[in-house]
């Protein structure tokens, strides 16, 4: 796991809309397992029956390329970083 996808995600493709969208979409009750966004880079994976959330990066293969966050700790990055 590597928090520095994370940052970098926030950092690259975390605009405000991108925020609203991903936390309008944790919060909202949903009936799917899953839900993943597609972005430029990287792919955010809601799981909802774990209540955690992926972080892809495509230009980077193996497990150094994936972040797993809980909802909350998720949440909290969104907010923090929101201008």
């Amino acid at each position: 796991m590597n928090s520095v996808l994370l940052n970098e995600f926030l950092t690259e493709e975390g605009n405000p809309e991108v925020r609203r969208k991903l936390l309008v979409s944790i919060r909202e009750p949903n009936s799917r397992a899953f839900l993943k966004f597609t972005f430029n880079r990287f792919n955010i994976i809601l799981n909802y029956e774990k209540k955690e959330v992926t972080v892809e990066d495509d230009l980077t293969v193996g497990a150094e390329g994936e972040f797993k966050i809980s909802f909350e700790e998720f949440i909290r990055a969104l907010q923090k970083h929101m201008p």
